[in-house]
């Protein structure tokens, strides 16, 4: 028997934690999931979001009201209230909206459970240790029935969780690509995630008619955000910045010119998430931004790796593992 790959336990560890809250959760109704299984790229995507999917859809198919105490999930709100007397359950069910969009659209999940907590300190944040009984711990910085900006937070604290942000250096040199692929998690997500609301996917019924709301927050949020019309023109701009986001990756504005500039094709391929994945396999601390996009591509599963070539194309750069990438 051979040495699993990397790409082999990931896989595994997702299909593991699903198939053993499915067997916990018992026998589900399930929606047809033909978007879905038109997205999966592999059996495996195919299998680890139809087992999820049952999951995460269970209480939308039985239209029941939410627990006093939420019941563990694959995400679960880890305190009793989400402040100004809301309950748990609600914050709770935004979260595993966020987690479900990024499933039934993109074919992703997180390889192990997420504990959302509230954070002391005024930012949201994906912790790189682990809780004492395994899962991945999410802190964000909202509070009340701020549902907007609490999806927001938790999509883009969710998308480095997707990307296994613990398993490479807190700071390194690309680290800004990173930050501005979260930061499109959060407009993508709340735009994809407001139309299904309104199409009766909300959480709750009576939650329908805030999808619109959804949408709204990334429109104001991104109204004044700079736009290019050609790829050669946004790489002109990259490159005029680049030593500003690699000493800054945290530039919330910087960050959305390069979330906007993917939007469009992400909104036409959601599946892109799927290469998400493997953002951070086989990182180099000082590559320069070029070489971070071939060492991206490199740790790519090769069926998956044409998605890598889309989105450097789409920044005005082309994918080349013989030499340098000129925008």
């Amino acid at each position: 028997m051979g040495i699993a790959t990397d790409h082999e336990v990931r896989r595994n560890a997702i299909i593991t934690t699903s198939i053993h809250l499915f067997k916990q959760d018992g026998e589900c109704p399930c929606n047809p999931l033909s978007r879905l299984y038109a997205s999966a790229r592999n059996k495996s995507v195919c299998l680890i979001a139809f087992v999820l999917a049952c999951l995460v859809t269970r209480n939308d198919v039985a239209q029941q009201p939410p627990p006093v105490k939420p019941e563990r999930t694959p995400i679960t709100v880890d305190q009793p209230e989400w402040g100004e007397g809301i309950g748990a359950e609600n914050a709770q069910a935004v979260c595993v909206s966020v987690a479900k969009t990024f499933l039934l659209h993109g074919g992703v999940a997180s390889a192990g459970s997420i504990l959302v907590r509230q954070n002391k300190d005024p930012w949201p944040i994906a912790l790189t240790d682990p809780a004492p009984g395994g899962e991945r711990v999410i802190l964000l910085a909202t509070s009340g029935t701020y549902w907007s900006q609490l999806a927001y937070q938790f999509a883009h604290e969710y998308c480095h969780v997707l990307t296994t942000h613990w398993t490479v250096p807190v700071k390194h040199k690309n680290m800004w690509f990173a930050e501005s692929l979260c930061e499109l998690a959060s407009i993508w997500c709340l735009d994809r995630m407001g139309a299904d609301w309104l199409d009766g996917g909300a959480p709750y019924g009576n939650w329908k008619s805030y999808g619109q709301a959804l949408k709204d927050y990334v429109a104001e949020h991104t109204k004044d955000t700079p736009t290019f019309k050609t790829p050669e023109a946004f790489a002109a701009w990259l490159n005029s910045n680049l030593d500003d986001f690699y000493a800054d990756a945290t530039n919330r504005e910087r960050n959305k010119v390069v979330a906007v500039r993917l939007l469009p094709l992400f909104r036409n391929d959601p599946a892109l998430w799927q290469v998400v994945l493997y953002l951070n396999d086989g990182l180099r601390r000082d590559d320069d931004f070029p070489a971070h996009l071939r060492q991206w591509h490199a740790s790519t599963p090769p069926v998956l790796r044409p998605a890598v070539v889309k989105i450097a194309a789409e920044m005005g750069f082309a994918v080349n593992t013989n030499e340098d990438n000129k925008p």
